[in-house]
């Protein structure tokens, strides 16, 4: 299960197939060949409150073995204080946990319009698994010169997630059955 902002959600990504999200799910199936279920529940706009009411909500947590949060762009340029942020993601932590799932965390992309280096530093520091795309993320053009990844910055992301789970969620990365 993915809950996260509009680049989770697969914004100017050129098709839907190409988007990090889908991307991702197919390296999954083509490296370990099982069987990948997405559920997507990324909308434009969310932040870590949005992804913790919504994780609040849902029922179908169970179905799933992994949820990977992406937000953090949001946050920065809402300016959401860093403390509530890291009291937020704490919170979806434990709640992820509770129910047996493993948490995922993805580092923001650098925008043009806010400064999201508090929240990676965040994220970094909460010992949970991080898929750190911010590290890497360079110079990889923004597909509406803001805040979207083109289809590049897309499979940039695809590939961090890809290594994360194959690195930092043992037991996890040889057989995924549902991820996302």
């Amino acid at each position: 299960m993915v809950a996260g902002d509009s680049i989770a959600r697969g914004n100017d990504a050129t098709v839907p197939s190409r988007s990090f999200i889908s991307l991702w799910a197919d390296d999954l199936h083509d490296r370990y060949g099982s069987r990948v279920t997405v559920t997507n529940h990324s909308n434009g706009g969310y932040t870590i409150q949005d992804a913790y009411v919504a994780l609040r909500r849902f029922r179908t947590l169970g179905n799933h073995d992994l949820v990977a949060l992406a937000v953090g762009v949001n946050d920065a340029a809402q300016g959401m204080p860093v403390r509530k942020f890291k009291r937020l993601l704490g919170k979806i932590a434990a709640r992820v946990e509770n129910r047996g799932l493993d948490l995922l965390v993805v580092t923001p992309l650098r925008p043009a319009n806010a400064d999201v280096a508090p929240y990676v530093d965040a994220i970094r520091q909460s010992g949970l698994p991080v898929a750190d795309v911010n590290r890497v993320w360079g110079d990889t053009p923004l597909a509406n010169g803001i805040n979207h990844p083109d289809d590049g910055g897309h499979r940039l992301y695809a590939n961090v997630l890809l290594e994360a789970v194959a690195e930092r969620i043992p037991g996890r990365a040889g057989t995924p059955a549902s991820v996302g």
